[in-house]
């Protein structure tokens, strides 16, 4: 408060550039919090003097790696409120500081890491909005980055790591975009780093968690191009590993959620196996899970969209069963999950039309053809502008 009565004139540059740091740190507390407005508050303001004090020494890297930090923490609290526009400017900026740091300093790592983390950031939201071309693209260059880095360290499991999820992300625009070939060349690839992970660290909690979430993207792409006895095989290889992490610690909500998540894929796969009876009794434990998970934290976003899945997956088995009624009101659960925030992403409309699809063959199913094609209508309006 005594800072922000004074002007910046008032400051020399090294304590201004102190309060710029403080208050982007006050801005993290205050989104953990659960302040999101003050937090944004914060975040402004150190913005504004981040700018101030790179403009009066442009080549200053102290003062543009500051201005990067501060460009990705407003640009990050755009992102979590559902303001696409604003995020991506405010990466593009931090992407210009970090562009900006390695053109001075082209030796120095922890640039490159900033350069990785900026490209990734923006390949998030412009998937986030449907630009998958442009994703792609963000994408990309994060791996060159990354491969970069590699290079430098091959020992260094973080390095590593993050390449590997990299190639998760570019995997998953693939998968969006139809490209099942390069989409499995993308997971594998992704799978293979997280094993070099774990063989410079086979403890690494972290790590286990992401390469057993490996196998499932997968499994999913082997399922969707017509090889489900393999992708059962690797759906079941992932809720293995699941389990024994929600076993040493079955208190880490975060393990539990993925192991629901887990069997969901395990039941995708039984399903198109014709064994539906088996998967409607592994969704029932996953449904299970996440319904202990968001009564514990209803504000959870991810936990619903993760239990709005399960329940058209159910919707589906259900309807394999010849349980057309029961199925009509697994997907009604799932859509009541689904709400205006959670369909403000590609990926939150994309779970909606796969609900409203599994909807409208229920009632299909259910002799209510008029209310089906509402339904199918309803999803293809949710996805079609994304198209």
């Amino acid at each position: 408060s005594y800072f922000a009565s004074l002007p910046d004139e008032a400051f020399d540059d090294g304590p201004l550039l102190a309060r710029s740091q403080a208050l982007y740190q006050i801005g993290t507390v205050r989104l953990g919090q659960g302040n999101s407005a003050a937090a944004t508050e914060a975040f402004n303001e150190s913005l504004r003097l981040a700018r101030a004090l790179s403009e009066r020494a442009p080549d200053n890297t102290d003062r543009l790696y500051e201005l990067s930090q501060a460009s990705f923490y407003v640009g990050y609290a755009a992102w979590l409120d559902s303001d696409l526009d604003a995020a991506e400017n405010h990466f593009l900026e931090y992407l210009a500081a970090a562009n900006r740091l390695l053109e001075i300093d082209p030796a120095n790592p922890d640039y490159r890491i900033e350069l990785g983390f900026a490209l990734s950031n923006l390949g998030s939201v412009r998937e986030a909005r449907g630009d998958l071309a442009g994703a792609e693209t963000a994408y990309r260059s994060t791996v060159e980055t990354g491969e970069t880095l590699v290079a430098l360290d091959s020992t260094n499991i973080d390095w590593i790591g993050e390449l590997a999820e990299t190639h998760n992300l570019l995997g998953t625009v693939y998968r969006k975009q139809g490209r099942y070939r390069e989409a499995l060349q993308a997971h594998e690839e992704e799978l293979r780093l997280k094993r070099l992970a774990l063989t410079i660290d086979p403890s690494h909690a972290y790590w286990r968690r992401r390469t057993a979430a490996a196998y499932g993207f997968i499994s999913e792409v082997l399922r969707i191009t017509g090889d489900p006895e393999r992708a059962l095989e690797l759906a079941t290889r992932q809720q293995s590993s699941f389990e024994e992490l929600v076993e040493q610690d079955p208190t880490n909500a975060t393990w539990r959620n993925a192991l629901a998540v887990a069997r969901r894929s395990t039941a995708s796969a039984l399903h198109h196996l014709g064994r539906s009876s088996d998967a409607l009794d592994i969704l029932d434990r996953a449904r299970t899970e996440l319904r202990a998970l968001l009564a514990a934290d209803p504000e959870s976003l991810d936990v619903a969209v993760d239990l709005a899945s399960v329940e058209t997956t159910r919707a589906l088995a259900l309807l394999f069963e010849d349980r057309a009624q029961e199925a009509v009101e697994a997907a009604t659960a799932s859509a009541a999950l689904l709400n205006n925030q959670a369909t403000q992403t590609a990926n939150g409309a994309l779970k909606l039309a796969e609900n409203r699809a599994a909807l409208g063959r229920a009632l299909a199913a259910s002799g209510r053809e008029g209310d089906a094609r509402s339904a199918w209508e309803a999803g293809l309006s949710t996805v079609e502008r994304y198209h």
